[in-house]
C-alpha cells in the first residue's frame, strides 16, 4: 500500500481535492493551500503587500541588518533578504 495524502495542492489551488482556485487581489500575495486565505510574503504587509515590515535601509528578521544598496539608484531593498532591486535606468550586482 502506498502512502496517501502526500502531495500538496498545485500552486493557485486549495481545499479538499484542490478543486478551489485562489483569488488573491494582488499577484504577490500567497494563497493558503488549506483555506484559500491570502497573505503577504515575508517582509511585506498592507492591502497590496507594498509596505515593508522594516524601515528603509534595514532588513532581516529583527530589522537589524543594514542594506548594502546604493540608496540613490535603488528602488527597493528586500526586507527579508536584503537583495537590492535597482531603480529604472540602473542595473548591476544585486
Amino acid at each position: 500500500m502506498f502512502p496517501q495524502c502526500m502531495d500538496p495542492c498545485p500552486e493557485g489551488t486549495w481545499g479538499k481535492q484542490c478543486v478551489h482556485y485562489c483569488s488573491c487581489p494582488v499577484e504577490s500575495m500567497e494563497c493558503s493551500r488549506i483555506d484559500g486565505n491570502c497573505s503577504c510574503p515575508p517582509g511585506f504587509r498592507g492591502a497590496k503587500c507594498k509596505e515593508r515590515t522594516c524601515p528603509d535601509g534595514l532588513y532581516g528578521e529583527g530589522c537589524d541588518r543594514t542594506c548594502e544598496c546604493n540608496v540613490e539608484n535603488t528602488k527597493l531593498c528586500h526586507a527579508v533578504t536584503g537583495k537590492c532591486e535597482c531603480g529604472p535606468g540602473w542595473d548591476g550586482f544585486t
